[in-house]
């Protein structure tokens, strides 16, 4: 299969990813007990077209993962729509995107619940009451490579809510380039926890199993043992992408287990934010599981991985070029990065590493702490106070002070157990850390604010 850049029939997109044949399993609904292959789904997208043929602009995806979420996709981009997607856990966000889509497309159920968020006049098309619908390939529009595909929102964990677009050229690139590099095979089995509104839930739920002829499993409740004994063991998943989170519940249930109960299985995959250390080398010492951590935005798509079985440094996708300014921030250049209209051809990442060709990720630019001179690492300092065993969680962020040190440490804590002296227990436990490292205030808190993925919403922090 290939994909060459310039004009040509969106039908040679589509059909990198969804034949018009019917042998091809895509899904294994655990729910429902049965196979959906690629026939049944492509009915579906030809009802979806059919339902938009008067419809234009864009469209608001509000769906779950799944089945109606792939057919809304591929509908969409077919008709020449361009769909919006968002956390369908964000619905008062619908009123940030007012006047930035045209129509939604939800379910009957979503539907009573975010009509109360979206503008009075706001026009819907539901996918669980669409009649069967015929499309023909060879009349869907035209599409150049580098035209948008779709917008994928981004809540602002760092910034401002936003669009970010992606191109067909970006899609096809980092899925063909995620194939070859985790070798994916049609026999593989997905069993995606990160939801195919995220960048990496998006390919390794919907376009990088598809376009390798693999099936997806589909309507499975997340619970460790339920992971491991059903879906593994029983249903012989081969591929997880999952969040730091999922792992880390799952943690507690590996002493159950044993290496010879996995032996099929072929790749972990981790997104969405940064892994403890500990948790990964905890799932290879017990069962052999080597996690693939993948780093990127969703701007910018996949920069570079690391394996913990390996080396705990990160190092570059082959398909990504990169450089550094004076202060050590990362910018990139890739097939997958989404740049504006006559832009820079490079994106600042305002991450800032240490390192060239394999690197430590330091932090955000606004997470990286000028204490007296020096340079500190604000997630190094939460990963010691995690590890502490004082807390359950933690952020830390730069406060500016007086005199010659200029900025210090901020800690934010949540408590392990109820303590009135955990300041002082803290402070005392920080001592092993240089002192222009140690937090120089505290602030107890019922809890971290953080996004549906796990970030911390760092803007969200009260005053110190």
């Amino acid at each position: 299969m290939s994909w060459c850049s310039g004009k040509k029939k969106f039908a040679d997109f589509c059909r990198l990813f969804i034949p018009d044949h019917s042998g091809q399993a895509v899904f294994q609904d655990i729910k429902n007990n049965c196979i959906i292959n690629s026939g049944e789904i492509f009915k579906d997208i030809c009802a979806v077209i059919s339902a938009c043929s008067k419809e234009h602009g864009k469209a608001l995806l509000f769906l779950d993962s799944g089945r109606s979420f792939l057919s809304a996709l591929f509908g969409c981009l077919a008709s020449g729509i361009k769909p919006v997607l968002i956390n369908n856990k964000l619905r008062q966000e619908i009123s940030l995107l007012a006047g930035l889509y045209d129509f939604i497309i939800t379910n009957q159920e979503y539907y009573e619940i975010i009509r109360e968020y979206a503008a009075p006049d706001t026009r819907y098309l539901l996918v669980d009451s669409l009649a069967p619908g015929i499309a023909d390939y060879s009349v869907l529009p035209s599409v150049d490579s580098s035209d948008t595909a779709l917008y994928l929102f981004t809540s602002g964990s760092t910034g401002a809510p936003k669009l970010v677009a992606k191109t067909f050229d970006n899609l096809y690139h980092e899925t063909a380039a995620l194939a070859d590099f985790f070798k994916i095979r049609s026999s593989d089995i997905f069993y995606p926890l990160v939801p195919a509104f995220h960048i990496y839930g998006l390919l390794f739920e919907v376009l990088l199993p598809l376009f390798c002829g693999s099936s997806i499993i589909l309507n499975a409740h997340f619970s460790p043992t339920f992971t491991f004994e059903k879906i593994i063991q029983e249903k012989k998943a081969t591929v997880i992408i999952a969040s730091p989170l999922h792992f880390q519940t799952m943690s507690g249930f590996l002493d159950s287990y044993k290496k010879d109960d996995f032996t099929f299985f072929r790749h972990c995959v981790s997104s969405t934010m940064a892994m403890d250390v500990a948790l990964a080398e905890s799932f290879y010492r017990k069962l052999g599981m080597i996690i693939t951590e993948i780093y990127g935005s969703t701007e910018t798509g996949g920069i570079a991985f690391r394996r913990y079985a390996h080396n705990s440094r990160w190092k570059f996708f082959d398909f990504v070029s990169h450089r550094l300014d004076r202060e050590n921030v990362l910018s990139v250049s890739s097939p997958t990065v989404s740049l504006p209209e006559g832009g820079e051809s490079w994106y600042a990442t305002g991450d800032v590493i240490e390192g060239d060709r394999q690197f430590n990720l330091l932090g955000r630019v606004n997470q990286i702490i000028k204490s007296a001179g020096n340079r500190v690492s604000a997630v190094e300092i939460e990963n010691a106070l995690k590890k502490s065993g004082l807390v359950n969680d933690a952020a830390v962020i730069a406060k500016k002070c007086g005199g010659l040190r200029g900025e210090a440490a901020a800690a934010y804590v949540v408590p392990a157990a109820a303590n009135e002296h955990i300041i002082e227990e803290l402070k005392k436990a920080m001592c092993n850390l240089p002192e222009f490292k140690r937090p120089h205030f505290y602030k107890i808190m019922n809890e971290i604010p953080r996004g549906p993925g796990g970030k911390v919403f760092y803007k969200n922090l009260p005053e110190i």
